[in-house]
Order: structure tokens, then sequence, then C-alpha cells
């Protein structure tokens, strides 16, 4: 049986049990034209069939202007760029759950390498043994071209939701069919590589695609081993033959535990739990989410983490891809029932590129519930997503479609981010990588402030939280994807300052959120409860004429004009940084 139909052959979210056990369907060996019209008409008609609302990211007019131009090109493709062609059409619908795969074993040649982009460049990762030597490689170039502008045109066919997501969906780079499809290959389908060896020496490299032939891929063509490791490779030849960029061990070696490596290292199994003494902290990592096993692990780790009772909990669920959601009251439970004597100080979740499905129902829960600080990379989709994939096969062209069947809204109606937002961003170089170096986990344990700033807040108050703030302000300035906290995490922070009678750092925290989101009337409106809660009776009129000005028509205007027109109360003075001012 193939690795992620053994893993998540009950998936709820992430990819369905009937597309992950669905037998490789053998296709002619040379699809007609006809037999890719008749296909692409029925694949469009199963799309809008039965996704819940497939033009919602794309537009219905963009999408069927695409089509029109892919059908007159038609005749003039060959079978790969015909591939390659409705691929792309499928994932500029730009839904992770909904993509088109290659499904026959014509099309299961991949080359023996695997890419990966770091934060300085792409890189190797891990080779097969007949080109081994190439483990660690710096990939300058694929045919000529830069290869940042490859990847991109290659997640083009397998369709992201984020710029996250789109940076892990490389694995076209990874087929010959593609890659001829897209242009890159030479005649004879070998790809052209100049890449920066790990002694830093630049050579040309031509690498030729093997079949598909490991054990649980074999002759496969779809997309079933991204699911596996990155260290894992493509699924040729088997984790023995594959040369890993991190001190050149084999793949094989990742199978067993050692606690010799760093915990992201310790192993490549799907679950993994081990104490950190040094930093008194306890690492936990998922890769999946089953209807199994998931839950008795956690239950298993907590109970750990109960008899050691760290200061930091990490859970990593960067290389999370998801699975059954309707596992997660369970393991929410176990920590909601510590919540009122937890035997952790602060819980620490890492979240990456591969964060995705019931992984983010996941994370919506999590932060719903437990105070906690979320470091990493942006997740793979936001809160709010389509998932729930069905599949439909298509025997003529060889070819699989996977296609969300329902809407999943985890947050506000008007929530349109496209990820869950990171505290504190730590994405990997690959000197790092390759050294064993952890961006998120090293940090924690050694003592840096990695806490969210709402945490920082309720556990030091709001000068402390403004401090933090105004740093990662200035630190994070690169990083077009991190923003202040939202004003709702801020504001439950000051209601919780002002319930344990902590008032001036109430104050403090209110006034910390007005300067984060200076329109929004309602941070003005709790900064005036903050401050008369403190005794700041003038300031807190200064706030609420601030409301005033910013929502005129807001319920609260009314109440607030009377309070204003009392005698002693009348003035102009608006609050600091007011923006009506």
């Amino acid at each position: 049986m193939k690795f992620a139909g053994v893993i998540i052959a009950a998936l709820s979210m992430a990819v369905p049990a009937t597309g992950i056990l669905a037998q490789t369907t053998a296709a002619p060996l040379a699809p007609t034209l006809a037999d890719w019209r008749a296909d692409l008409a029925d694949i469009v008609r199963d799309i809008r069939t039965l996704h819940p609302d497939p033009f919602a990211r794309t537009g219905r007019l963009t999408f069927f202007r695409a089509l029109r131009d892919l059908e007159r090109e038609l005749p003039s493709l060959n079978n790969e760029q015909r591939v390659t062609g409705t691929m792309r059409l499928v994932a500029s619908l730009g839904d992770g759950h909904t993509y088109l795969e290659m499904n026959s074993p014509r099309y299961a040649l991949w080359y023996p390498i695997r890419i990966y982009g770091f934060t300085d460049g792409y890189y190797i990762v891990s080779a097969h043994k007949t080109v081994g030597d190439l483990a660690g490689a710096q990939v300058v170039e694929i045919a000529g071209r830069p290869v940042a502008e490859v990847a991109a045109r290659a997640a083009d066919v397998m369709g992201y939701e984020n710029a996250s997501m789109r940076s892990e969906r490389v694995y076209p780079m990874h087929s010959e069919v593609l890659m001829r499809g897209l242009g890159y290959t030479q005649p004879d389908g070998r790809l052209p590589l100049k890449v920066r060896l790990a002694s830093g020496r630049i050579v040309d490299r031509a690498i030729e695609a093997m079949q598909a032939d490991h054990p649980q891929f074999k002759d496969d063509a779809t997309w079933e081993w991204q699911f596996r490791a990155d260290l894992y490779g493509t699924p040729v030849g088997t984790e023995q033959d594959w040369v890993t960029a991190y001190r050149g061990l084999s793949a094989s070696a990742f199978q067993t535990t050692d606690t010799a490596r760093p915990p992201f290292l310790t192993d490549l199994r799907a679950f993994n739990a081990r104490a950190i003494p040094t930093g008194r902290a306890f690492y936990i990592r998922t890769s999946y989410i089953s209807d199994t096993d998931f839950a008795p692990f956690f239950q298993k780790a907590l109970a750990q983490v109960d008899s050691i009772r760290p200061e930091k909990l990490i859970i990593d669920w960067r290389k999370n891809f998801g699975g059954d959601g309707s596992q997660l009251s369970l393991v929410l439970r176990e920590f909601i029932e510590r919540g009122e004597s937890p035997p952790w100080k602060d819980i620490y979740i890492l979240t990456g590129r591969k964060t995705f499905s019931a992984t983010v129902l996941a994370l919506g829960k999590f932060i719903e519930f437990l105070p906690l600080s979320i470091i990493g990379e942006p997740s793979a989709a936001g809160l709010n997503h389509f998932g729930d994939p069905t599949s439909r096969s298509y025997s003529r062209t060889g070819v699989r479609l996977s296609v969300s069947t329902l809407w999943h809204q985890l947050a506000e109606s008007n929530d349109v981010s496209d990820f869950v937002p990171v505290d504190v961003p730590a994405p990997f170089s690959f000197a790092e990588f390759s050294s064993g170096t952890d961006p998120a986990v090293d940090r924690i344990v050694r003592g840096d402030e990695m806490r969210s700033i709402p945490v920082i807040a309720r556990r030091d108050g709001g000068m402390a939280a403004r401090k933090a703030y105004e740093e990662r302000t200035q630190s994070f300035a690169d990083f077009t994807w991190w923003a202040p906290p939202k004003e709702f995490e801020m504001r439950q922070a000051c209601d919780a300052l002002q319930r344990e009678r902590r008032f001036q750092e109430a104050v403090e925290t209110c006034r910390l959120t007005a300067d984060m989101h200076p329109t929004t009337w309602n941070v003005w409106y709790n900064l005036a409860g903050a401050q008369r809660a403190a005794g700041l009776l003038k300031e807190r009129l200064a706030s609420y004429r601030c409301v005033v000005l910013i929502a005129p028509d807001n319920w609260n205007v009314p109440s607030i004009k009377r309070l204003l027109s009392q005698p002693g109360n009348e003035g102009d003075e608006l609050a600091p940084g007011c923006p009506a001012g």
C-alpha cells in the first residue's frame, strides 16, 4: 500500500481516502486530441459540480477565458504540454485542495533529486546515490534560467493559496513530464542544471529522470510522495539509496531515532516527543492528524509533560499537512483540562509552508482556547478556506482531479487573510538546516524572547509588550507577512489584566493596542474603560472623544455624549495618537 494511503486513509480535511486508495488508472499510450477535449470538458464540469464556490479567488470570467485559450491551443500542443496546461488551468483556481495530478505509470518519471527553497536559495536536500555528489548543492539555474523563475512556473502547475504554499509546491520541478511541458528539458528529457557544489565549485549537470520504483510508490505518477519527509527524496529507489544534505547521512538513517541530532531531525517518523533538559523545554512534533494514533500520541506525550513540568512546551506543526479534523477536540480537551494549573509556563506552536488543512483547523482551536505564541513561517492557508476534497479519475488522458467540497469558516466571515498570523518569524536558511540549527527551537530553548505580544502583555504588562512590539517592528521589517497582533487579541490581554486588578498595566496594554490599530473605535473605547478603572478620569474623557470622532454613528456615542456634556467634562482634548486629531 502507498505511504500516503497508509497514513491518511480516513482524512476528512486533507487528502481524501477515495483519492489516496484509488488504483492507478492505465491510460492509452497516446491520448488523442479528442481524448483531451473530452476529459477537459469533464474536469471543468466536475469542478463546477463538486466545488462549493470554484471561482471565488480567480473569478469566473478569468477562468473561462483561460479555458478558451487552452482549448484553442490543444491541437498545437504535444502531450506533455497538454498535461501541463490542463494542470495549470485547474491550479489557477487558487485552492490548495483543488488540483490535477498525473495518474498513469507512463508519467511516473522523476528526477533523482529533491530541491527545497530556503531563505538563502534553492538547494538539493537529498540526492539519489547515482548523483550523490549533488546532495547539499545549491541550484543556480535550470535550463539557463534562474532557479527562482523556474520554481515559480512549477508552482503555477501545482497551485497554491498563498506565497508560503507557493514556495512549498515546487514538486513539478521533479517531474520529467511537467518539465518537458514547461520547456526546460533537453530533447532526451534530461534536466540541465547549473549548481554550486558543497565544495563551492560551480558545475553544469544534466540529470536523467528515473521510473518510480519505490515499494510504496511503484509506477506512481501522483503527488502522494509529497506527504513524505523532504529528505526521503522522490519515489525512486529506497531510503537507503538517498544521500541527504545533513552531514551526508543516508535518508534511511532518519528512520530510527537519534537524540544526538537536533529535535527536528531526531527522526523523520510521523510522531516524535522528547524532553530538552538544557532549556527546560519539551518538544512535540507531528506530521499528520490521523483518526487512530494522533490523540493517543498526544495523551502519552502530555503525560510526560505532567511529570517533567517544562517551562516551554513546543509543538512543531511545520511539516503537518493535515488529516482527520474530528480528532482535534480530543487533543484540545487534554490541554484545556490542564488549563487551571498547566504543567508548562509557555506554549509555542511552530508553523510553516506545509501547515495545511486540518492542521489549520487545529491552529484555530488552539488560538481560541489557549494563550500561545506562533513561531516560524506562515501556514499554507488561512483560517477560512476550502477543504474536504474528493477525487475523480480520467482514464483517457491518465490524470486525476482533487477538488474541494466544503467551505471551512474558522474565523470571522470578513477575515480574508490567507494564512494564520505568525508572532515571531523563523524561516530556515540552508546553512542552518544543513548544520542542524533550528531558527525556532534553538532560540526558544536558549531563552530568546519568542512569546507573542499578547502573551507578554498578560504576563509582564503593557510596557514589556510595547518594548517587544517596537523591537519586532524594526527587526521584522523585511518580512512582508508579519503584522502586529489583531485588535481582539490585544483587547483580551487588556481585559485579563483588569480582571487581575493590574489596572496600570491594563492601561499601558490598551494604549499599545491603540497605537497598533488607531483607526478602530474599539481600541479607544477599551482604553477609556481601562483608564476609568485606573482612576485616570481626565484621560478617559479624551479617549471617549476619539470614539465619537472616529465612529459618530456608533451605538455607544449617545451615552458618551451625555457623559461629556456633564459639568466638568467639557473640553476638546483628544487622546494622544487619535487619528481624528
